[in-house]
């Protein structure tokens, strides 16, 4: 019983430590994309592209923001997108400090970024 409560836990911490992932779909689908997904910050002019959904990412201190902007891209390509357009996250350019909220009180350390998954037309 006890080695089973100890295997429960264990588990239970490793799942914690993984960054949630969320896909929601909105456009069309696609198949998977196995090239590279770029990034956008903007849409470049004549651009074109759909709407295929939106990804979001989350974790906290443990991940890097490379890693959140990793799985937004390997969560898109499985739905098809081959770009994502970064539309929010709680990351603070403007001195580096990356906070969150949760109704108004402010814990440090937890990361988020939501983006558009897209596929561009012009590839």
């Amino acid at each position: 019983m006890q080695r089973l409560f100890i295997a429960i836990l264990a588990f239970s911490v490793c799942i914690g430590c993984t960054p949630l992932v969320k896909f929601t779909p909105t456009g069309k689908t696609y198949p998977p994309y196995t090239g590279p997904v770029k990034i956008y910050e903007t849409i470049p002019e004549n651009l074109n592209y759909v709407e295929i959904g939106w990804v979001t990412s989350e974790g906290d201190w443990n991940h890097a923001w490379g890693d959140l902007l990793k799985r937004l891209q390997q969560k898109a390509a499985a739905n098809g997108a081959n770009a994502i357009l970064l539309v929010t996250s709680n990351y603070d350019r403007s001195d580096g400090v990356i906070v969150g909220y949760f109704g108004n009180v402010r814990r440090s350390g937890e990361r988020s970024i939501i983006a558009k998954a897209i596929r561009v037309q012009d590839e």
